[in-house]
């Protein structure tokens, strides 16, 4: 659903919107693969390497986090 919303407004070049339906998304869901690589993707292609780092430490914690529950 996020992601489908992230594409869309993506084509539609509201592209500031999209990722904010992709950290929607991630608050919801913050083990997602799709949507912290789509995330992680658009930031690094507008150079912003520290929030790219961030997404990938934080998707790792709730791996972390998941595997440790079971």
């Amino acid at each position: 659903m996020w992601y489908t919303k992230y594409k869309g407004l993506t084509r539609l070049g509201d592209v500031d919107e999209a990722l904010v339906k992709l950290r929607e998304g991630i608050q919801g869901n913050n083990a997602s693969l799709l949507l912290n690589f789509a995330l992680a993707e658009v930031l690094e292609a507008r150079g912003d390497i520290s929030q790219v780092k961030q997404i990938h430490k934080e998707l790792f914690i709730a791996f972390k986090e998941a595997l440790s529950s079971e």
